[in-house]
């Protein structure tokens, strides 16, 4: 039996991390990337680290931290963190090319919001899955980053958790106006920001 080499063993380390695009995690040195199957750079090998940590959120439903819901790759370069946006592209011969492109913005200090309220039904949240929302924190407050990288609120919030009772998550926001806290329904919030659960 003979195998292909598709990938020069060049790198340290390689983790699939998308099956679907064919994509992997390539590790080299002190630095990270991600390559197709044929060897291609789709992400430089100049990134610090690929993909989160899920320890704190594990209520999440995440299994790994590297893609989320199929389109976007966590990065972290020079201590801020990134978004890449997986995409296909149909080539002139009619097959499909696979792309990741940088979300452009500022960069965020962290993923996820380990929560502030303690209360036994109440968890942290990295990602709202059904509405394909991941939570972002820059400078101690936490907003919201949809899979296409917009920001669907100028609001910066103090908080946001998720809290499980008789069977039922809700996601709730935390902010400030006018010197006083309120809480809202994240998910209502999102509602009425145009956004709609994907079956």
């Amino acid at each position: 039996m003979t195998g292909i080499v598709r990938i020069k063993p060049q790198y340290d380390q390689l983790i699939l991390i998308d099956a679907k695009n064919g994509l992997y995690l390539a590790e080299d040195g002190p630095f990270y990337g991600v390559i197709d199957e044929n060897g291609n750079p789709k992400i430089y090998m100049e990134q610090d680290k690929i993909g989160v940590n899920l320890d704190d959120f594990k209520d999440d439903g995440l299994k790994k931290g590297y893609v989320f819901f199929d389109s976007l790759i966590p990065v972290q370069k020079n201590g801020k963190w990134y978004f890449y946006k997986i995409e296909k592209f149909k080539n002139s011969d009619g097959t499909l090319d696979v792309q990741c492109n940088l979300i452009q913005n500022d960069g965020y200090d962290s993923i996820g919001c380990k929560t502030k309220v303690a209360r036994g039904t109440v968890s942290n949240v990295m990602v709202i899955e059904d509405y394909r929302i991941v939570i972002v924190e820059k400078n101690g407050l936490y907003g919201f980053l949809d899979q296409d990288g917009k920001e669907p609120f100028s609001i910066p919030f103090l908080d946001i958790y998720k809290e499980t009772t008789s069977g039922q998550t809700n996601y709730y926001l935390v902010y400030q106006k006018n010197g006083n806290s309120y809480t809202d329904n994240a998910i209502e919030d999102l509602e009425k920001a145009g956004y709609k659960k994907i079956e």
